[in-house]
């Protein structure tokens, strides 16, 4: 079995691996690199963990595209990575639920991309194709999230006109009060795979994130120069 694979990172702190391929086309892709077809590397598995085995740090952080894609693999490669000790971190969009509930046992970090509001219409609109499909991937994604063991990231990256107003975070971080953090992302416009979105001023976002800290304890603003801000409730004395 094989891993197609595109880039791989590596730092002192983290190695990160993109994966190519993803079944959706999301306004607020920006590694459309990865989704749009091309030709990219592939190793065996064990080629791979060798590779990996290699690295500086024992933290490696599988991205994409949609990874799961390649769930079968990811699942065979989990297992030799965890028997070396390596701390695995994978973000997913949730369209693989089924995939994510079998490689969880190997992971110890999940970050799941919540895009809007959990409804058909609105997720067909973020997803670029029939918003039952994915919705019922990510439905079974968030129920086997809910009793994983890990640390559980919710990610929602904000852009005008989709999910920038105080209902659809309200329902968002009710679906996924469970989680460890939830963060709201800035929308980078650099390098996108549908140009024209727009993304909202920080202070809007701040205002949203107040919403979500009504049913998740750890929110967070996450800029797209990398910065992590902790949005804070101010009590009155």
């Amino acid at each position: 079995m094989k891993v197609k694979f595109s880039t791989i990172l590596a730092s002192e702190d983290e190695t990160i691996v993109y994966l190519p391929g993803c079944p959706l086309y999301c306004k607020n892709c920006n590694t459309p690199q990865l989704v749009k077809e091309g030709t990219f590397e592939e190793r065996g598995v064990e080629e791979l963990f060798f590779i990996l085995r290699e690295s500086k740090t024992r933290r490696i952080y599988f991205k994409g595209g949609e990874p799961l894609m390649q769930g079968n693999a990811l699942l065979e490669l989990f297992k030799l990575l965890k028997r070396e000790g390596f701390f695995i971190k994978i973000e997913t969009s949730g369209f693989y639920g089924e995939e994510l509930r079998y490689v969880t046992p190997y992971v110890d970090w999940v970050a799941l991309d919540v895009k809007t509001s959990l409804n058909v219409i609105d997720f067909g609109k973020a997803g670029g194709l029939h918003g039952d499909i994915f919705l019922s991937g990510l439905f079974k994604s968030i129920a086997f999230l809910e009793n994983f063991k890990g640390v559980k990231e919710v990610r929602t990256t904000i852009i005008k006109g989709l999910n920038d107003s105080e209902e659809i975070i309200d329902e968002i971080s009710k679906y996924v009060r469970f989680c460890d953090y939830y963060f709201l992302q800035e929308y980078n416009p650099e390098n996108n795979l549908i140009p024209g979105c727009e993304g909202v001023s920080v202070e809007r976002m701040n205002e949203l994130g107040l919403e979500a800290c009504k049913n998740v304890k750890n929110v967070f603003l996450r800029l797209k120069n990398g910065e992590e801000l902790k949005v804070e409730i101010k009590r009155s004395v």
